[in-house]
């Protein structure tokens, strides 16, 4: 049963990260946006405590969040 939950909890991050990702490209005035910053913490919140993956020196958001797609 345990299985059952981490595998839906995952697969929502990486629906929700997924559509991060489609805002940042798509939609220039949400890159930085409150709305923006508050779920990029919270992204890096969940794929630190669920992965152990942190951001990269130098690497941007985009970079970071198509290796969590990859890891999810």
């Amino acid at each position: 049963m345990d299985n059952i939950y981490v595998t839906n909890k995952d697969n929502k991050m990486k629906s929700i990260v997924k559509k991060e990702l489609k805002l940042i490209n798509e939609n220039a005035n949400y890159y930085g946006s409150k709305d923006q910053i508050e779920n990029e913490k919270l992204i890096y919140t969940f794929a630190f405590k669920d992965l152990g993956i942190e951001l990269e020196y130098n690497e941007s958001i985009e970079e970071f969040y198509t290796r969590l797609i990859k890891a999810y």
